[in-house]
């Protein structure tokens, strides 16, 4: 009887660990979908790979950002609806102490103390082997970063969140291995609660450490519970460098008892051995020591000077990096060097996000089946009179602006691209002119279909012409953006807003006829015009204030009082008796960074005449960010900061930056909405008004 009640508990209890196992939301193994959210999360760290036009995740909100710490690291904490959380680390940043850390290459053992401060000891324990050794640059990151996360971990198991995903990219990637078997290892000694699932994707990740470590980590994560992502044609992954000597196998090798052995063989074969041996294993010796010299004790110094308390660790014996993890290897095939081409000047072209995403999307998780050929789906693009047009892309928007291809017209003006599995729908269709995105409408594609597209640049959207399978369509949709591009015009030749609607009626007439021989294209006839409503509705909007804007002319302009860098207040009548050019701007507007050294130009070129003031008024959210901002890009001149909704901003119906005002002498507005600095013809027309 008693055997059978400790049989029913044992029963009870087995069941109630697989009922806790199933409630886990998390589930191991490599899910392409889940890489991807994870991959835009990582995108939005800012670090030295940030693209700000990177898609953004989706299922993820950011709740905490941590303040920088140790060698210009940082993470996020990012929470779903459903209950999962992220610890996103951070890459490599541009200061100097971030690189630092990439090349404080010695390693040190994978279990041990390090000491970074009187009042900081990093006591780690990331794997029992003695022989495994780790990157001491990484785990002075995970020091810091661990006691910064551990807090955070707490809270989320009170709040019931046992799911986390570990994420990190580039050197992100590095100390993600390290901080995972931390965690896990807290967990074996009960020092975090053991409800918590953690599962990893180390992205771009270099060599966390040696083979034992390796070993460890595939043990402690094996299941599906860790990945390594990496793209074939990318560099970071194959650093740091790496030697191999003869201590670094296992205890029980060949080369163990060589030297016993030479000494037991005939004299002249003795002599011959020798000397085979010592020109295989004194070399590698020697460049391992060199390296822990260079990697560990020359840089030692340098890090001391971020950490003046760091005490020097006991550096271990081997520079015999070493893969780590479950590989997922994102080939890089001849289709995707013609979209991110080799380019010595450029070394971080295939270690971006970008390529990592354009991989990921076609990266095949199912097993080839010869029986089942994908559907081709076969696209052609020439262009005629190329000139400064960079490329053209079509994206998939719905789709979290999935690339679906690129023409590159690198060197030729046809390129033809096959496109597998394609879902029949209209795509986003872009070109890239001087490195600025236009957009060119759309085009709808089928599976087993040939398209072909011929544009000349000189006049990109009259001359857009589709032939082959789906030709009638394609054409349709072109003619609809071709008139939808005539309406954009017509703003700049100040249509009352009753002409601007009897162009459109006119324009959906046209529209209208063309479509009635595309009797079985109804439903994207009908999307067509749905988007042509939008856009002529939204045109509407923007010509009532476009009218505004030039109504503005001639007035008085607003004046302002706003605080520069130095908290002190600038008022608008203290620049009275010049000419003024406003920069409306913000930290996060990309084109306004980029315009921004033409504004110094134009500043420089009428320094001398003391006719003109040039005004920089960020509108961010967040005074302290622009503060942070303005101060470490040293922004010199009259930098001030409003509110975005300031008066200010109403007053000029500020809606898209950046934005450009030029003020006369006596604060009336020549110009509410003026030129960009980077267009030259902006200095002759400021010089013409000056001279008047």
């Amino acid at each position: 009887m008693r055997y059978l009640i400790l049989l029913f508990l044992y029963a009870f209890q087995l069941g109630n660990s697989a009922s806790l196992a199933q409630n886990n939301i998390i589930k191991p193994g490599f899910i392409k979908e889940e890489y991807i959210e994870l991959l835009k999360i990582s995108s939005r760290q800012s670090d030295s790979l940030y693209n700000p036009d990177f898609p953004a995740p989706k299922e993820f909100e950011m709740v905490y950002r941590s303040p920088e710490m140790g060698l210009d690291n940082r993470w996020d904490l990012w929470v779903s609806k459903n209950s999962t959380a992220v610890i996103s680390i951070r890459g490599t940043t541009i200061e100097k102490v971030s690189w630092l850390e990439n090349f404080y290459a010695a390693m040190v053992p994978a279990k041990g103390q390090l000491k970074i401060a009187k009042d900081f000891t990093f006591n780690y324990n990331l794997c029992e082997d003695d022989k495994a050794a780790i990157h001491n640059g990484w785990l002075i990151a995970t020091a810091f970063l661990s006691r910064d996360i551990l807090p955070k971990i707490d809270e989320l198991s009170k709040k019931g969140i046992y799911d986390i995903y570990i994420m990190g990219h580039s050197q992100g990637g590095a100390i993600s291995y390290l901080l995972t078997a931390y965690l896990i290892n807290l967990q074996k000694e009960n020092k975090i609660s053991n409800k918590i699932v953690f599962k990893t994707y180390c992205s771009a990740a270099p060599k966390p450490g040696n083979l034992h470590f390796a070993y460890a980590y595939e043990n402690m994560t094996k299941g599906g519970w860790s990945y390594t992502v990496v793209n074939s044609a990318d560099w970071v992954p194959e650093a740091p460098f790496s030697i191999q000597t003869t201590t670094d196998f296992n205890p029980s090798n060949p080369f163990a008892n060589a030297k016993k052995v030479i000494k037991k063989a005939p004299f002249f074969k003795r002599i011959g051995m020798n000397y085979v041996y010592n020109s295989l294993d004194k070399p590698t010796k020697k460049a391992n020591k060199k390296f822990q010299n260079i990697l560990g004790n020359s840089l030692e110094k340098f890090i001391k000077k971020s950490l003046p308390e760091y005490e020097s660790p006991v550096y271990f014996n081997s520079s015999n990096y070493a893969r780590t993890g479950e590989y997922i290897v994102l080939y890089a095939d001849s289709t995707y060097y013609k979209t991110f081409p080799n380019d010595p000047e450029k070394i971080w072209t295939h270690h971006a996000f970008e390529p990592y995403l354009y991989l990921t999307t076609k990266y095949n998780t199912k097993k080839h089946d010869k029986n089942n050929i994908p559907h081709a789906t076969i696209v052609k693009m020439e262009l005629i009179n190329k000139n400064k047009l960079d490329s053209i892309v079509v994206f998939d928007k719905e789709n979290s602006w999935k690339i679906i291809t690129t023409f590159k017209f690198k060197n030729t003006n046809i390129e033809s691209k096959t496109l597998l599995d394609l879902t029949n729908k209209t795509y986003s269709l872009y070109c890239y002119i001087d490195g600025k995105q236009n957009e060119l409408g759309k085009i709808y594609l089928e599976s087993n279909s040939n398209t072909s597209i011929r544009i000349n640049e000189d006049s990109i959207f009259e001359s857009l012409q589709y032939s082959g399978d789906l030709a009638p369509i394609n054409n349709f949709i072109a003619f609809t953006f071709y008139q939808q591009n005539i309406l954009s015009e017509t703003i700049k030749k100040m249509y009352s807003q009753t002409d601007l609607e009897k162009q459109i009626i006119e324009k959906r007439g046209f529209i209208v006829e063309k479509s009635k021989n595309l009797i079985s294209y109804e439903n994207i006839i009908e999307e067509t015009l749905i988007n042509f409503d939008s856009f002529s509705k939204n045109l509407l909007e923007k010509n009532k204030k476009y009218q505004y804007k030039n109504s503005l002319n001639g007035s008085i302009g607003n004046e302002f009082t706003f605080n520069d860098k130095n908290g002190k207040n600038i008022s608008l009548k203290n620049f009275e008796g010049k000419y003024v050019y406003l920069d409306i701007w913000a930290t996060w507007c990309k084109p306004c960074k980029e315009d921004y050294p033409y504004l110094e130009a134009l500043e420089e070129h009428f320094s001398t005449e003391n006719k003109i003031e040039i005004i920089a008024i960020s509108i961010d959210k967040d005074s302290k960010k622009w503060l942070e901002y303005i101060l470490k890009n040293n922004r010199k001149g009259n930098q001030l900061h409003t509110n975005p909704n300031s008066d200010f901003v109403k007053f000029y119906e500020i809606g898209a930056l950046p934005r450009y005002i030029l003020l006369d002498k006596k604060g009336y507005i020549i110009n509410s909405d003026e030129i960009r600095p980077s267009n030259p013809e902006l200095i002759k027309k400021i010089e013409a008004i000056i001279l008047n």
